[in-house]
């Protein structure tokens, strides 16, 4: 089954003139003194930066080393390390579903959006099958239980999850990358480089993955392997803060999946009988 996604989205007019001032004059004290704490969990549920204590939402945040360590790679693992949230395999990736508190939706039609919205970067993910890819250059994600269509929109009835990446640095320019092996000759490369293009005003980043595996179920008929992985991606990202009241923020992301999906297997079987 081939899958292929692109995006192209422009993040603009970040215009905040005198927010630093009124904040200032309402809090009594130095703008730097209301960051001092280090360990302050920053979200934006609310389509905007606040502090994870004064957002009057139901919240949990996994941040990129939570993911980490926990070899999370991808949307259908997160209930690894997040209770709340459910996934529902499928023969096809469009029957794939998350549910959130035990609410979701799982339709084979195209037609149908889920009820668990995922959310990237501010753009909505409008189908299931899209919503499953390899997590990559991650700042945190964001687990809004409950109805959150006031902000997200309609298909996010039973919740929403706001996925976070990394953005460009204006200061600092670095490079990372990631090799892993495993069983079933599971191999996963990720690598991100961030460029400053001119310090304090502009900077690029660029981050991609190859995911493959072999399948683990073998079609006894044919000997086909089954349930493999096939995956790649790219993304790069461009920002640009000609001052204090502009930023502009463009996001170019493309990812591709080929696999033999999704497969199950019977695991129990019933004789049935007669007594005489």
């Amino acid at each position: 089954m081939n899958y292929r996604r692109k995006g192209l989205w422009l993040c603009t007019a970040a215009i905040a003139m005198s927010v630093s001032a009124v904040a200032q004059a309402q809090d009594g004290q130095p703008q730097g003194d209301a960051n001092a704490a280090n360990d302050d969990i920053v979200v934006t549920a609310q389509k905007r930066e606040q502090n994870l204590q004064k957002v009057p939402v139901s919240v949990s945040v996994l941040s990129a080393s939570a993911l980490s360590d926990n070899r999370v790679n991808g949307l259908e693992q997160l209930s690894q390390v997040s209770p709340s949230i459910g996934f529902t395999n499928s023969a096809n990736t469009r029957g794939q579903g998350l549910s959130i508190r035990g609410i979701g939706t799982l339709n084979f039609s195209d037609g149908v959006e889920p009820s668990v919205s995922t959310v990237i970067d501010g753009v909505v993910i409008g189908r299931s099958a899209a919503s499953f890819f390899d997590f990559n250059d991650i700042e945190r994600i964001e687990v809004l239980r409950g109805p959150q269509g006031t902000l997200f929109g309609k298909n996010s009835s039973a919740g929403a999850l706001n996925v976070v990446t990394e953005k460009p640095s204006l200061y600092d320019t670095s490079l990372e990358a990631s090799a892993s092996y495993g069983s079933f000759n599971d191999v996963r490369l990720k690598g991100t480089g961030s460029l400053v293009l001119d310090k304090g005003r502009a900077a690029f980043r660029l981050s991609g993955f190859r995911s493959t595996a072999d399948g683990i179920i073998t079609n006894t008929f044919n000997g086909q392997k089954l349930n493999n992985t096939n995956n790649w991606g790219v993304r790069g990202k461009f920002l640009f803060e000609p001052n204090d009241a502009t930023s502009i923020y463009v996001i170019g992301d493309y990812g591709e999946s080929n696999r033999n999906c999704c497969v199950s297997m019977n695991r129990a079987g019933f004789a049935g009988g007669s007594n005489s």
